[in-house]
């Protein structure tokens, strides 16, 4: 055998740009459809309750940031790049998924507060009232504006990173 034969030639050193918005692509779909899903029950359970009572938790409204966060900085950047043009860096678009993702662990977060699920931890707080109604616990309020703050911070560590 001469040594020719048993030689691997590596060209392909990781995935190409348009797989990588292909990925890109692919991650923002899935995500959001868990968030669509997400909104769905929200509203399904909202909608049994009497006018009086309905609600949004403010968890809510993190994952719908985190809906127009992978919509504009995912989904539609990967669909122009991938119909031949370029409008945004893909450190700007993997930013995006990061800081949508940690909007999506913050909403699990902030609901496990909503629903006191952590009060056995010792973690409850007393309610904000507004106009003479409770509005949110200020340990919802303490996780949201948190997991914004990590939320900023991802992507901007994210774009810097790459």
């Amino acid at each position: 055998m001469s040594s020719g034969e048993n030689e691997i030639i590596v060209n392909d050193l990781g995935p190409t740009e348009t797989e990588f918005w292909a990925a890109i692509l692919g991650f923002s779909g899935v995500l959001m459809g868990f968030v669509f899903l997400l909104l769905s029950w929200r509203i399904q359970r909202e909608a049994t309750f009497t006018a009086d009572l309905r609600h949004l938790p403010i968890s809510t409204f993190l994952s719908v940031g985190a809906l127009l966060v992978l919509a504009f900085l995912g989904v539609v950047p990967a669909l122009v790049y991938l119909s031949g043009n370029s409008i945004l860096p893909m450190d700007v678009s993997v930013g995006g998924m990061t800081s949508a993702l940690v909007l999506l662990i913050g909403h699990l977060a902030t609901e496990a507060i909503h629903y006191e699920l952590l009060t056995p931890l010792g973690l409850r707080s007393g309610p904000v009232v507004v106009d003479n109604e409770v509005r949110v616990t200020k340990m919802t309020l303490a996780a949201t504006k948190v997991t914004v703050a990590l939320a900023i911070l991802s992507f901007i560590g994210m774009v810097m990173l790459i």
